[in-house]
């Protein structure tokens, strides 16, 4: 019965292909990080991770192909995130990092930029060179919103500005006119 419990539990917090926090644990993780910060005035960074054209290698290699790719993908990112911060899947092609230190903008920006760049080292699935890019928006507590759903929608509203300034690049909120 405590064995079905912990994997119940694992289940419903961990996106089952990557093995990262799902949606549910990315938000009960900001919902926390709010509430301790507005206490402490501690504030951390929200990072909207979106592949660029990914769509194309599910539809010319296949899903199967696809999910290689993004398993992939998380484990080299992990290799960069720091331990004291969290990578999670949020779906489909859609990854959000949660930086819980007070990082200056360019401190942000250089760590960010760390994972950009090892994105574009050509990934081999199956004996098959695959090249992604991805487009990353970034909106910081207390600065650029007050709450999870705030921070999530601002970070991805600087993703979706990142892609209109032409894709694989790094975008702050605050940057967005």
């Amino acid at each position: 019965m405590k064995q079905r419990e912990v994997r119940l539990n694992y289940l419903a917090y961990t996106d089952v292909l990557t093995g990262l926090p799902n949606r549910e644990m990315l938000i009960n993780k900001l919902d926390y990080l709010v509430e301790r910060s507005s206490e402490k005035q501690e504030p951390f960074a929200v990072v909207f991770i979106d592949l660029d054209n990914f769509k194309k290698i599910n539809d010319y290699k296949g899903h199967h192909i696809g999910d290689l790719l993004l398993k992939s993908i998380a484990d080299r990112i992990k290799k960069i995130v720091l331990q004291e911060d969290m990578l999670g899947r949020l779906g489909g092609d859609e990854f959000t990092l949660i930086i819980q230190r007070n990082f200056s903008e360019v401190e942000i920006f250089e760590y960010v930029e760390k994972i950009r760049t090892a994105l574009l080292e050509t990934f081999v699935v199956e004996n098959m060179d695959l090249n992604v890019s991805a487009s990353f928006g970034i909106a910081r507590y207390p600065k650029d919103g007050l709450t999870a759903i705030e921070l999530l929608n601002y970070s991805d509203i600087a993703m979706y500005k990142a892609k209109e300034f032409g894709k694989n690049r790094v975008q702050f909120i605050n940057e967005v006119g």
